[in-house]
């Protein structure tokens, strides 16, 4: 069968049985036919097979897509290219603001959909998560023509042939968190009807290269979540030692305080002095007058001497009051974010089973 031949579903579909695969699910967009998930009926693999809008191939009865792009930017590390491996199909090898427009867009989106507020936000948490874990393991699929999708009943999303990963929301679905999904080897059309008969053996060599890439992963992530959660335990001691710096500071803060009011209270009756003095100085004899203004310049020596120690000490006490207020705002955004982060590690480990959350009363 040729490209050219596949001119409608029933045609597919009879192609597809007559190599002993059989369809299990088709999915649409506007009315075109652009994934089917088939099942191999020898060995029960199945897959998600890719036909491009080029084909024209309309649906009918099958599960209706609206393209899903109101998913968070996804920021993938470099590093990310050696957690995880390529497949090799012949053998294993050793991580903003919208203009009106958009936001206009996006919510045309939502209501393509057919989604009320609550599941929506459902909805973009599951797909963005699902567009996280394949931007890394697109990685895997670099050099190879079968490439990677998770499916779920609410979601399709997929890495096309380009290495890129597209999603799509089903029409109408009732998304829930943790809802069951499943990773599925995709084929586009074009390389199915190139090598039909390898596809079954091709699909268990990528499968079992998956499975081992993820395992070796896995088992450096665990490894280092391990030494992650024990140095987190032998930080608790060390946070509240550093936590009660701050009483320090506060008592720093204190003391400097009241020997600036102090010395205020100086500068006031040293200035009071000085201008009574100069006001007699003025309207007495000659030797009263030398006498007074001896007194008055050592009142003024002392005034510069007292004014320079006010500066030194208003000086000081800036310099504490900042870097008390630096400690306290790195720790409370250090404390916030971990608990943050912490609340997503138990959620995770929960999702998995590792640990059991006790339900708040």
């Amino acid at each position: 069968m040729s490209e050219s031949e596949v001119s409608s579903l029933n045609n597919l579909s009879e192609y597809l049985i007559s190599k002993k695969f059989e369809i299990t699910n088709q999915y649409s967009v506007g009315g075109l036919c652009v994934f089917l998930r088939v099942m191999s009926e020898d060995t029960g693999d199945d897959f998600l097979l890719a036909i491009g809008k080029s084909h024209n191939i309309r649906g009918y009865e099958g599960i209706e897509l609206v393209p899903f792009t109101d998913t968070d930017r996804v920021v993938v590390k470099m590093d990310s290219r050696n957690s995880y491996g390529e497949i090799n199909s012949e053998g294993i090898e050793e991580d903003l603001y919208l203009d009106p427009t958009e936001v206009d867009r996006m919510m045309d989106q939502y209501q393509a959909i057919d989604l009320d507020a609550e599941k929506a936000d459902v909805l973009r948490e599951n797909i963005s998560g699902y567009k996280s874990q394949l931007e890394r393991l697109k990685f895997c699929t670099n050099n190879i023509k079968y490439k990677l999708s998770v499916v779920s009943s609410s979601a399709v999303c997929y890495i096309n042939r380009a290495n890129t990963v597209e999603c799509f929301a089903v029409r109408r679905s009732s998304p829930k968190l943790d809802e069951d999904k499943n990773l599925c080897i995709v084929i586009d059309l074009e390389t199915f009807i190139d090598s039909p008969d390898s596809i079954t053996s091709d699909i268990k060599r990528v499968t079992k290269n998956l499975h081992t890439i993820l395992g070796t992963a896995h088992e450096k992530q665990t490894s280092a979540i391990s030494l992650r959660l024990k140095q987190i335990q032998t930080a608790t001691g060390p946070l509240i030692e550093k936590y009660n710096k701050k009483e320090k500071y506060l008592k720093s803060i204190d003391k400097l305080t009241i020997v600036v009011v102090k010395i205020r209270k100086q500068e006031r009756e040293l200035l009071i002095r000085i201008k009574r003095l100069k006001k007699e100085s003025s309207s007495t004899s000659i030797t009263d007058t030398e006498t007074k203004a001896f007194a008055l310049k050592k009142i003024e020596d002392e005034y510069t001497k007292i004014m320079k120690f006010k500066k030194e000490s208003v000086d000081l006490l800036s310099e504490i009051k900042l870097e008390y207020n630096n400690f306290i705002l790195n720790f409370d955004y250090a404390l916030f974010d971990t608990l943050r982060l912490l609340n997503g590690i138990t959620l995770n480990l929960t999702r998995i089973g590792v640990i059991k959350c006790k339900k708040e009363k």
